[in-house]
């Protein structure tokens, strides 16, 4: 018996017009704590690179240079064997957002819809007889208005979602530098978005081998 950690990262945005991003994707990287191989060799890297002059405070694929980003992606396709492991999953939900019906062109409801597809369909593939308890981490929200919000669309998708497995479960809302699980989420999710929005499979084809499912929603 064990918790689950389910680590969240968004891509894409929310802007309908024509200047916006043509998807919006929402990843999971779902593992219990005990699994920390892909851990260590992060926490190793990140100390190699300081050794080598870069301040390198956490991972994240869009503000990485070309070097780091390739180091990383080297060790999460040594790791991130997702698809022969028990203990973790990777699992993404992408909208094509041209395609959706007007009531879903809202921040508020794209984000919960697609939380709440890609939660139903983990919660599917896993052993809810080993699960105690499930914790939710994603970044931080942004310092607005809408934190409120979006905090309480999770909490009740979580609900909503949870209780028919009668599993309790906790919402955390940290920066990124405090778990390489979002920073595993958020590499996973960015090589994803970037293989839909630009037909770029460079670095997904680096973390094919560990996503476990790949829904696009149309």
């Amino acid at each position: 018996m064990a918790c689950l950690y389910i680590f969240l990262d968004e891509g894409g945005d929310f802007n309908f017009l024509g200047n916006g991003s043509k998807y919006f994707n929402l990843t999971s990287f779902t593992t219990f704590k005990n699994w920390k191989n892909v851990y260590f060799e992060l926490d190793n890297e990140k100390y190699n690179l300081l050794e080598y002059g870069i301040n390198q405070i956490k991972f994240h694929s869009c503000e990485d240079n070309k070097y780091v980003r390739n180091k990383t992606f080297v060790i999460l396709k040594n790791y991130l064997k997702l698809k022969n492991s028990e203990k973790s999953r990777l699992d993404s939900v992408i909208f094509n957002k041209s395609k959706l019906p007007l009531n879903f062109r809202e921040e508020k409801q794209l984000y919960s819809q697609a939380l709440s597809f890609l939660l139903r369909h983990v919660f599917t593939k896993i052993d809810k007889n080993i699960v105690t308890e499930v914790v939710v981490i994603t970044d931080n929200l942004p310092i607005n208005k809408k934190r409120k919000i979006f905090r309480q669309q999770i909490k009740s998708t979580l609900k909503e979602v949870l209780s028919f497995f009668k599993i309790p479960f906790k919402i955390y809302h940290h920066p990124s530098s405090a778990h390489y699980g979002l920073q595993i989420a958020d590499y996973c999710n960015w090589a994803i978005l970037r293989k839909w929005e630009r037909e770029d499979c460079f670095y997904y084809e680096e973390i094919k081998q560990g996503i476990r499912s790949e829904k696009i929603v149309f």
